[in-house]
């Protein structure tokens, strides 16, 4: 019987798909990082997409149109960010039921249009089909550094520390409010954090034109995926103490293991996650440490090592994972 998507894994999909077509001088980092980085005839490049999809990535029951949109920007300019970069112009392409209000149409546009504006760029182009489905749109953002280089996720040094900006777990919390069925307090910070997540843009172009800033990406899928992808990129092991991740005050009603849980496997919170020298010049928070390694990350809870509960953080095409439903 076939291997199924189920069965292979997304990261062993994203791996084949980047052995399969060659690469060109052009290409100056392809496939496994946050963007594509480019080389034109006068400068670097870099370029990402993302798409969203409703039941997948949204639900029209618990975010407006205009939230929708404003979240289909913030997820790719966090990549942006991620590289050291701003961005420069958005593709935009939606794939619409023929049904659909028009008025709920224009307010995801609207809110587009809004965040958009608010990082700097507006949309070029883009596409538009009926869907036979749910709602499925994608957005392509093209973006230019702000420092020399771009700065990449392969790059860890042994001897730096490991940071991250911001509080881990709150989209995840914010979710669970969501899914709860019950009322949701719309001044809830986690709520909102999942509604619309803001991309780290200011602190990526700090840490970009900072010296001691050697590796960085975005945190999408949660920090247990993302701090392995970090590893194996760099080819080191990172140490994480476990009792160091930041919460959200929103997070400590909850017991200290379950809100360290969903820091842990929780996903889209759209921190910076970046190893550095020393102290960056912004507000982060040191989680842990890189060491020389084979690509492979060592968790630390109350100083005793600490084992990731299998299938607990989200990814694409594995039906059983359980801590983010919409990523």
């Amino acid at each position: 019987m076939s291997q199924t998507l189920a069965e292979l894994g997304e990261d062993a999909l994203i791996q084949f798909i980047a052995e399969t077509f060659d690469s060109n001088s052009s290409i100056q980092v392809g496939i496994g990082d946050d963007c594509a980085v480019i080389q034109s005839p006068s400068n670097l490049h870099v370029v990402t997409t993302d798409a969203m999809i409703e039941k997948v990535h949204f639900s029209r029951e618990t975010m407006s149109a205009a939230q929708i949109g404003r979240k289909l920007v913030a997820v790719n300019v966090s990549d942006i960010a991620a590289m050291g970069a701003r961005p420069a112009y958005g593709m935009l392409s939606m794939c619409l039921p023929e049904d659909l209000s028009v008025r709920w149409i224009k307010e995801l546009i609207s809110g587009v249009a809004s965040e958009a504006g608010q990082y700097g760029f507006s949309i070029a182009g883009g596409d538009l089909c009926a869907s036979p489905g749910p709602v499925f749109l994608n957005l392509t953002l093209s973006g230019t550094l702000v420092a020399s280089k771009p700065i990449l996720r392969s790059t860890a040094r042994p001897g730096d520390g490991l940071f991250v900006t911001g509080t881990l777990g709150t989209s995840a919390y914010g979710l669970r409010l969501l899914s709860s069925g019950q009322h949701v307090n719309d001044a809830s910070q986690s709520v909102a954090k999942h509604r619309v997540p803001g991309a780290q843009l200011e602190n990526a172009d700090v840490l970009a034109r900072w010296e001691g800033c050697h590796a960085m990406m975005d945190i999408s899928d949660g920090l247990a995926i993302d701090a392995n992808r970090l590893a194996k990129a760099s080819s080191v092991r990172l140490t994480v103490n476990i009792d160091a991740l930041p919460l959200h005050e929103e997070l400590e009603g909850l017991p200290d293991e379950e809100a360290q849980e969903l820091a842990i496997y929780g996903g889209e919170d759209y921190e910076l996650l970046f190893s550095a020298a020393g102290p960056p010049p912004i507000k982060a928070t040191r989680i842990g440490s890189v060491e020389a390694g084979a690509g492979s990350v060592n968790w630390v809870r109350d100083g005793r090592p600490y084992e990731l509960l299998n299938n607990a953080s989200y990814r694409h095409f594995k039906t059983n994972s359980a801590t983010q439903e919409s990523k």
